[in-house]
């Protein structure tokens, strides 16, 4: 598998998920695969992030999207 692997734990069930690309590079956008499906994450200019929706995929549940979205901000994006 191609990506950097990572996990979350959401709900009492774990979550793996893989990094596959940053789209962009001061990190607004993130490309991942989850449960055997591509996402692409978007960082707003608020600083939330949102589900590009991408067709056939189906919407990452909210307190989901927090979480995994906050290890990628954890591990990647600089602290001002």
């Amino acid at each position: 598998m191609n990506g950097i692997p990572l996990s979350v734990t959401y709900n009492f069930k774990v979550y793996m998920f893989y990094v596959i690309s940053f789209l962009q590079e001061k990190i607004t956008s993130v490309e991942i695969l989850l449960e055997g499906r591509n996402y692409s994450l978007v960082l707003g200019e608020d600083n939330v992030w949102s589900q590009q929706i991408i067709k056939g995929n189906i919407q990452i549940e909210a307190g989901l999207l927090d979480k995994l979205t906050h290890i990628i901000a954890q591990r990647w994006l600089k602290k001002t």
